[in-house]
């Protein structure tokens, strides 16, 4: 029998013991404050109407965020037939999210805009310590500037956010995986090299792409390093909150659009992108956990 590779065990290890049971998440929003700026616009995939933001205007808004730690009791039906679960995921762990309103600079000078708070979640994935951190936040009458505009009705955020020991783990082990394939890389070109035939670079560069396609070890750590990825943050990068938590800098923003075809949410919540958010990490401050705040 051959001996074991230090580093494809150390990935299998990581990788059974992530699946079996995610580690403990220290970090919360709980009790934090933070100034989120909406991006309101057109993008990518959206299926709100055609004249919607068509000029490729765009709405920035401010709105100062309180992520109280108070839970929120939903009645039995909500918990009945959701099945335990709301627009933001499971019922036990949605609190309740403090907000001011707000205002931006219009046609007409300053626009005042009505903002109340609504709930918030973070739901724990079971990779890298990460969490997806959803919330939303009611604008009665909605805001309007040229051919954008926020709807009456509510916003609903959608981000993630990692506990920072475990994430700088995952990193740690991504780094490792890229160097070891940067290594097996440079191992089979220099095999191929001793046998190149006076191939040209291009025909070289092909037989080392096919020889690592066939390797067994190349293919687990390559999957291994994609899994990581998926999980990490991306390029947009992470602000610091509170107790070792990572937050990532932005996100998405959707609104409900249920209607007859999926009556009315009867069968799947149908969502219609807004635009985007970003957090102000000098805006952001701390308070006791679990301290609730005013809508």
């Amino acid at each position: 029998a051959g001996t074991t590779n230090p580093m494809r065990f150390r990935i299998l290890l990581a990788t059974l013991l992530r699946a079996a049971t995610p580690a403990a998440f220290t970090g919360s929003l709980d009790g934090s404050s933070w100034r989120v700026v909406l991006n309101v616009g057109r993008e990518r995939g959206t299926w709100m109407p055609e004249p919607w933001a068509a000029s490729g205007a765009r709405l920035s808004l401010p709105v100062d965020l309180t992520f109280s730690g108070e839970r929120i009791d939903f009645n039995l039906v909500d918990s009945v037939i959701g099945l335990g679960y709301n627009d933001l995921g499971p019922v036990d762990n949605t609190r309740r999210l403090g907000c001011s309103g707000s205002s931006f600079v219009g046609p007409r000078g300053e626009e005042r805009v009505a903002a109340t708070g609504g709930a918030w979640s973070e739901t724990p994935t079971g990779r890298c310590g990460e969490r997806t951190v959803r919330f939303y936040i009611d604008f009665p009458s909605g805001a309007s500037r040229n051919d954008v505009s926020i709807p009456p009705g509510r916003v609903y955020f959608n981000t993630k956010c990692w506990d920072g020991a475990e994430m700088r783990a995952a990193q740690e082990e991504a780094k490792e995986c890229e160097e070891r394939l940067a290594a097996l890389r440079e191992e089979q070109r220099g095999v191929l090299d001793r046998d190149n035939n006076g191939e040209n670079i291009v025909k070289q560069a092909v037989r080392v792409r096919d020889s690592l396609g066939r390797s067994e070890e190349y293919n687990r750590i390559k999957e291994q390093l994609d899994s990581l990825k998926r999980a990490l943050p991306d390029s947009r990068g992470c602000l610091t909150g509170p107790r070792g938590l990572e937050l990532a800098a932005a996100g998405g923003l959707s609104i409900k659009a249920n209607g007859p075809k999926n009556l009315w949410g009867a069968f799947g919540g149908v969502y219609h992108i807004l635009g985007r958010f970003e957090f102000r990490p000098e805006e952001f401050t701390a308070s006791a956990p679990g301290s609730s705040a005013d809508n």
